[in-house]
């Protein structure tokens, strides 16, 4: 939690901190100005490796098709004829589920990959989950063990950041500034009006 001035020091250095250096800066300029009273903070840093490892030597370049319709060359982590493979198939795309190596194998605490069964099928997929998301956060897939006979997944770096107070709304989730009051005057700005309330997410991950 922080009183907001500027140039805070702690404000400025928390995010780097807090995240081992992937996001030096959780807040830009405009979306911390003078009217805010009051920034509420946290972070989830998470670092494991995959249950069945790939193997650094059978990395390669392939093609990775974005969804512009542009064709990358990239580097691929790969396996051949694996017999640790946890896949489910659904209408339109199929999921892989690469479990961690520090919790039970019957934890669902796992990275889970979706394939489109189309090519050019992810806008649809992304199109599927928001329209109905119970299909993503509550879903009853049936994984089973199966040899893949060739699996490639790419290395990848990446960072998202986005506004998600719209988006809490349209799943039900609000909040008041009642909510915050007793922090508010703790800092001393109980005479500060609180109209509005944004809830900003920044994402890093790589694999």
């Amino acid at each position: 939690m922080f009183s907001v001035t500027p140039k805070n020091p702690d404000q400025e250095l928390w995010g780097d901190k807090a995240t081992k250096g992937l996001i030096k800066k959780f807040l830009e300029y405009n979306e911390n100005r003078k009217q805010t009273a009051l920034i509420l903070a946290n972070a989830l840093y998470f670092k494991a490796a995959w249950w069945d490892r790939f193997d650094e030597k059978e990395t390669r370049s392939g093609s990775f098709y974005t969804l512009n319709g542009d064709i990358l060359q990239v580097a691929f982590m790969c396996k051949q004829y694996d017999d640790y493979c946890l896949y489910a198939s659904s209408k339109g795309f199929k999921v892989l589920r690469l479990p961690y190596s520090d919790y039970p194998l019957e934890s669902s605490f796992s990275m889970y990959i979706f394939l489109p069964d189309e090519k050019d099928g992810m806008l649809n997929l992304l199109d599927q989950f928001s329209s109905n998301p119970a299909d993503l956060f509550n879903p009853q897939f049936e994984f089973e063990h199966g040899q893949i006979r060739e699996l490639m997944i790419p290395k990848f770096k990446f960072k998202s950041k986005f506004n998600i107070s719209k988006n809490m709304e349209r799943l039900g989730l609000t909040m008041s500034s009642d909510d915050f009051s007793e922090m508010v005057e703790a800092l001393d700005h109980k005479n500060v009006p609180m109209y509005d309330m944004n809830i900003f997410q920044t994402c890093s991950i790589e694999v």
